[in-house]
């Protein structure tokens, strides 16, 4: 049964924001529905804020369209194992892909720099291609 103004669960104004995360996932669906006023216990005001707050939080990113909420803990900055390597930089490591020295490294990894030199630059020899070769 849905709720009149009187009977309803006030929220705060200064609590209805999209960067309230704990308040938004509250009246969210564990499969990232908006609650109903029904479920929610809402006034209709307070129900238009909190979907409006949790759409735009959607539209900003900051919570998914559909599905579980995902919650990542890196642990504290402040405590234990603080200058130990955590579990994905040694497999970065393992694969060869840490430390990298530089940017140009990576890129000259990943891309066909040669390629694209050769589409942008010319020949080798040309005076254009020597200076992208420079800036490289």
């Amino acid at each position: 049964r849905k709720v009149n103004r009187r009977n309803a669960r006030p929220l705060p104004r200064r609590l209805v924001h999209h960067n309230n995360l704990s308040l938004l996932r509250r009246y969210s669906t564990p499969g990232g529905k908006i609650m109903n006023r029904v479920q929610s216990r809402l006034g209709a005001k307070d129900q238009r804020k909190v979907a409006r707050a949790i759409k735009r939080a959607r539209h900003l990113g900051l919570i998914p369209h559909l599905g579980q909420w995902k919650l990542e803990d890196h642990g504290s900055l402040h405590g234990d194992g603080v200058g130990e390597k955590s579990d994905w930089e040694a497999e970065l490591e393992r694969r060869g892909l840490w430390p990298i020295s530089d940017d140009s490294e990576l890129f000259r990894r990943y891309y066909d720099v040669e390629g694209m030199m050769r589409h942008v630059g010319g020949p080798k020899g040309d005076g254009k291609r020597e200076e992208l070769e420079a800036l490289l």
